[in-house]
């Protein structure tokens, strides 16, 4: 599978969680595709990094952070942002973000 071709799925993939507010799906399913995941979490935000590369050398990036947006007295819901994007020769070539309030 090219990158290009993961880049499309993980894109429907993420319209999709994003209407159903299911950010572990998309992981999920990123995964299932080949991308590798590393935790960039911190103690405020829940942080992934998803990449694959095919055997063009192009490569399919996938950032997610899941954050809170509530203040002192204040109670709101977390933001989930999705950051997708193709590279090829080290440019990025097309991009897509979407996110959700749940």
């Amino acid at each position: 599978m090219t990158a290009e071709q993961i880049f499309d799925l993980i894109r429907a993939r993420i319209d999709r969680g994003c209407v159903d507010e299911d950010w572990h799906g998309v992981i999920a399913e990123a995964e299932a595709l080949g991308m590798r995941k590393a935790d960039t979490s911190n103690g405020y935000v829940l942080a992934y990094d998803l990449s694959v590369t095919d055997a063009l050398g192009n490569r399919t990036s996938l950032e997610f952070y899941s954050r809170d947006t509530s203040r002192p007295f204040q109670v709101k819901a977390d933001i989930h942002v999705f950051e997708l994007r193709l590279w090829r020769d080290e440019a990025v070539v097309r991009e897509h973000t979407n996110r959700f309030l749940g």
